[in-house]
């Protein structure tokens, strides 16, 4: 069978086909996108998903890590309060020391101490956002209970990090114990009540 070139038909053809190629063309400058639906090009539709996929993991270690960098702050100027009132303890206690010093200096140190232990106490019971910062994942416990003579830690030991990036976490939430007791026998407010007993 013979096979001839119709003009007419193979133009009119030609002329379509070259049509919505211009058509497609302009609803892509128009739109600014590619792809229309998912058929017209299945490996760029797939690497579409993929990259959407990616955007909202990177959203989400934007948020932890904004969350972290806040609750990290918190923390961070927590302990370094807590410094400042050793510091303010320690320098009670030596004024207080010796024969020397008279009761009135020694009340005075003792009320120094009682206050010192009691701001530590407030600190180490400092809480973000609803959840307590040093009780471990007890999150919503507060670390130290009982008071003067009868403190308790409450939390875990759990130190609670979140992924702030691929293969890389913060930490948000720590264990009180190990920051007053660490591996003493007591921690610091007992010592501190035990302080204000000896100075007195």
């Amino acid at each position: 069978m013979r096979v001839t070139f119709n003009p007419v038909r193979d133009g009119l053809v030609g002329i379509n086909t070259a049509a919505e190629q211009m058509a497609d063309a302009q609803w892509q400058v128009s739109s600014g996108k590619r792809v229309r639906v998912p058929s017209n090009d299945p490996l760029s539709a797939q690497r579409a998903v993929q990259d959407q996929a990616e955007v909202t993991h990177l959203d989400a270690y934007t948020r932890a890590s904004n969350s972290a960098m806040s609750r990290l702050t918190a923390m961070d100027s927590t302990l370094g309060d807590i410094v400042d009132k050793i510091t303010k303890g320690l320098t009670a206690v030596v004024g207080a020391q010796g024969s020397e010093a008279s009761q009135l200096t020694r009340d005075a140190a003792a009320l120094t101490l009682q206050g010192v232990r009691d701001a530590i106490a407030g600190d180490i019971n400092t809480s973000f956002n609803g959840s307590y910062l040093f009780s471990g994942s007890k999150a919503t416990t507060q670390p130290y209970g009982g008071g003067p003579g009868a403190w308790l830690y409450q939390g875990d030991t759990t130190v609670v990090s979140v992924n702030i990036e691929q293969n890389r976490t913060a930490t948000i939430a720590m264990d009180g114990q190990a920051i007053l007791k660490g591996s003493d026998p007591s921690d610091l407010l007992t010592v501190l009540d035990g302080l204000v007993t000896a100075v007195q």
